[in-house]
């Protein structure tokens, strides 16, 4: 991350390309800025008081509040090489203070991720004001990422011009996985939801096709009983009208057979014809009047 001196580093540094619009969210993360501001604040009154003493004693005050902190602190130069770091930073990164410092910043970040911290470098060298709350992911020493929220603010000498940069690192791994299973979550949930949509419009689409058959199906046998009544009324009214003639005796029996027949299949028609009047929901009782003899 060396930046070029003089007007060359101004040229870079004011190039549309390093210059992205900075959104820092608030709401979720108000305990760490606040935090940092605190911080900064107690950072900013031991190196005055050790600028005062000439080192010894208010160095080492400061050297102890960058350990009590439960946050990485660290301090880059212009090239991005540590030269500062606390322990806890030490603890996020799995390395040493001797492996860390000298050590680059891009040395720790991954490729696909370099560039973003890069821009975000340069914009608060270009425009002097911190960023807060940058997301971005480390690189540990055993190769495994580690999520982290950071603050970057401009490191200056007493006459104000910038030598570096300094700030917090927080790890969120934690956070961001139960963000990530949070997620995972409501994606199955809405998963499900759309499976029990679909399910439930297959049930009623199958339950619209099983009312259509069941009302064709009793249509269909309406319509058979209609057509099969019609012919069997004129064989049992034809055959009464014969037994009214001289017939011999066989012939009568014949004649009786096939008007008992005739009314058994009326009777087997009319059965059909009610069940089918009891699947559909549409049967009615009739109330008839009957004699009962003693």
């Amino acid at each position: 991350m060396r930046l070029p001196r003089g007007n060359a580093r101004k040229d870079i540094l004011n190039s549309p390309e390093n210059n992205p619009d900075q959104e820092y969210p608030a709401e979720s993360r108000e305990r760490l800025i606040t935090e940092v501001a605190r911080l900064r604040k107690r950072i900013r009154r031991l190196e005055e008081k050790l600028r005062d003493a000439g080192g010894g004693r208010g160095e080492r005050q400061f050297l102890e509040l960058l350990e009590s902190i439960e946050d990485g602190y660290y301090e880059v130069d212009e090239a991005g090489r540590f030269l500062v770091i606390n322990s806890a930073l030490c603890r996020i990164l799995g390395y040493t203070r001797e492996e860390i410092i000298g050590t680059s910043y891009r040395a720790h970040t991954p490729l696909e991720a370099r560039d973003a911290v890069f821009r975000t470098f340069n914009e608060v060298f270009r425009s002097g004001k911190p960023a807060r709350a940058f997301d971005w992911a480390v690189i540990r020493k055993d190769g495994t990422l580690r999520h982290v929220e950071v603050s970057i603010s401009l490191k200056r000498t007493p006459e104000g011009k910038p030598v570096g940069f300094r700030g917090l690192l927080r790890d969120v791994t934690a956070r961001k996985q139960d963000e990530e299973r949070t997620r995972a979550a409501f994606r199955d949930l809405e998963q499900l939801n759309r499976q029990l949509e679909e399910t439930t419009e297959r049930a009623n689409q199958m339950a619209f096709e099983a009312e259509s058959a069941s009302l064709a199906k009793t249509e269909f046998l309406a319509r058979m009983s209609h057509e099969i009544r019609t012919p069997m009324n004129a064989i049992l009214g034809f055959t009464e009208m014969l037994l009214e003639t001289s017939l011999d005796r066989e012939q009568t029996e014949y004649l009786e057979i096939v008007k008992r027949s005739g009314e058994s299949l009326l009777a087997i028609i009319d059965d059909i014809l009610d069940f089918s009047k009891i699947e559909s929901g549409r049967f009615e009782l009739e109330s008839t009047l009957s004699l009962i003899h003693i």
